[in-house]
């Protein structure tokens, strides 16, 4: 159209056509071939869900696993995707050949290239996941890499060699980066098959039953613990917590800590009475081990902790290290009365201002964490006569938040038996803190399982030089923190079996505030 005659490009063939019928006719062609391709995709969209409700009828297995069905229906269709579009790729690779080999053999090289790295991030060994990850990653580019290698090899074929004609050109130039499109979007489908090889081979094979993926993340992790690796790592890391560089290890052993996914490994020295305690947290509890550390690190005076010496990183994990020297974990005669003592030290510690304010900047306190949403669903499962006290304490809701809110603040932390350890003074310490909080006086303390009263647990209020909390506080925030407690395990009956003792605690805070404004 922009031409007085024919383009030179075109072969001469069209020269026996009227410019202006053959403008037309190629208009024509151009929207049959746009109506062809609608057709084509219909049909072809129709026969892939025929074809896959037929694969899903012959699967003779019972529920595996959640959305079964779904999972065998996209692992079919990416399937065939991937076969369309390979064979796409192969047949766009033999027309370059036929109208411009030079450029083909290019092609070729590239598409080579792309494929190895395709494989080589593939089959990447588990620990190098992330690694995988980033190559898969780089797939995305190469697509237009291509087209510009194959690009630039077409300008200086025109600048020092002999070109074909300009329309196999740029006929060439386009099947050449839908090729590599096509290509790059296979290898992308087959990645994602390929993480779900596990499922869907239980899936379509007959004799294959559900079997667990490998975390990629656990092999690395306790792989630690084999002695070729700890054996580079464990005198690194004591090293840089005993300030020394000549350190010889005297002996490790694994110890029973009641933790998941976290690695515990007492650590003798040799020749020397020094005792370490060495924590690794796995990738997925890296959050524990940096809010353990911002605990530790700066330390509150007469926290009942081990001390700790160092947190650095072990192979890409957070590790922390402790002194336990002359202290005692397996001589638990008591296990309770440990945990008991244990409450009873921590009570007595006051959380520095600085930690406070920089802990409510981060989560919310428990009066925060009490909303009408939480009293809404307990009085769904009330019965009909829990429905009136329910009613009635949500009613009150903003005074409980006040009463809550007018109590010290306290570090809370519930270790479990295997986490204390006994120093050689007496005091019973705890060398894990992932799970620390800052809340009102009285949060997690169960009174009446402990059968401590509340002049007894006031004690450590006097110690700190305030004034001790009121018994029914004490109690009241105790009975709110054990609501809302079983409120989030789902324990709905338990939850509602602790609101009368709540209103009664909130009727005598009432008489007591009256009694106290009246005199």
């Amino acid at each position: 159209m922009g031409t007085a005659g024919l383009p030179g490009f075109l072969p001469d063939y069209f020269s026996q056509f009227n410019k202006q019928n053959l403008i037309m006719a190629l208009s024509l062609l151009a929207v049959s071939f746009y109506g062809v391709n609608i057709v084509a995709q219909k049909t072809s969209r129709s026969a892939l869900k025929a074809a896959t409700l037929k694969i899903l009828s012959s699967i003779d297995k019972v529920p595996l696993f959640e959305n079964q069905n779904g999972i065998a229906e996209t692992a079919y269709q990416k399937s065939l995707e991937i076969a369309s579009q390979l064979s796409f790729f192969t047949l766009a690779l033999m027309a370059v050949f036929y109208i411009y080999p030079e450029l083909a053999f290019v092609n070729l090289s590239v598409s080579m290239g792309i494929t190895a790295f395709f494989i080589s991030a593939q089959f990447k060994r588990a620990d190098d996941i992330e690694k995988k990850r980033s190559k898969l990653n780089a797939l995305n580019k190469l697509p237009g890499l291509g087209f510009l290698i194959s690009f630039a090899f077409i300008v200086s074929d025109y600048l020092f060699f002999s070109p074909p004609n300009l329309l196999f050109a740029l006929l060439s130039l386009i099947i050449t980066r839908q090729s590599f499109a096509k290509l790059i979007n296979s290898f992308r489908f087959i990645d994602q098959l390929y993480d779900q090889k596990h499922k869907i081979s239980s899936i379509f094979l007959e004799h294959e039953p559900i079997a667990p993926p490998p975390n990629v993340n656990e092999t690395p992790f306790w792989g630690l613990l084999k002695p070729e690796n700890s054996a580079i790592w464990l005198p690194e890391v004591i090293s840089l917590s005993s300030g020394s560089d000549k350190v010889q290890i005297g002996s490790y052993k694994w110890i029973q800590s009641g933790l998941k996914n976290i690695i515990c490994m007492k650590v003798n020295l040799k020749d020397s009475r020094k005792a370490f305690l060495i924590k690794i947290f796995n990738k997925k509890l890296a959050r524990k081990a940096l809010h353990e550390a911002t605990l530790l690190v700066d330390k509150p005076c007469e926290l009942p902790s081990v001390p700790l010496l160092a947190a650095t990183m072990v192979r890409g994990f957070h590790c922390h290290v402790f002194d336990i020297t002359d202290t005692d974990q397996g001589s638990q005669t008591n296990p309770r009365y440990w945990q008991a003592q244990f409450k009873k030290k921590l009570a007595t510690v006051k959380p520095p201002l600085t930690l406070e304010r920089r802990y409510r900047k981060s989560l919310p306190l428990l009066p925060l964490r009490l909303n009408s949403e939480l009293f809404d669903r307990l009085e769904l499962v009330a019965e009909d006569h829990e429905k009136l006290k329910v009613k009635l304490l949500s009613s009150q809701l903003t005074k409980l938040k006040n009463l809550i809110s007018q109590q010290r603040m306290s570090i809370v932390s519930e270790p479990k038996k295997e986490q204390l350890i006994c120093s050689n003074d007496g005091d019973i310490l705890s060398f894990h803190w992932a799970d620390w909080s800052i809340e009102p006086y009285g949060t997690g303390l169960s009174l009446a399982e402990s059968g401590e009263t509340g002049e007894e647990l006031n004690q450590p209020a006097s110690s700190l030089g305030e004034k001790p909390s009121e018994d029914n506080l004490l109690l009241l925030i105790s009975l709110v923190s054990q609501l809302e407690k079983h409120f989030a395990q789902q324990q709905y009956r338990s939850a509602l079996n602790l609101i009368p003792s709540i209103l009664e605690c909130l009727d005598n805070e009432t008489i007591r505030s009256k009694h106290t404004y009246a005199h």
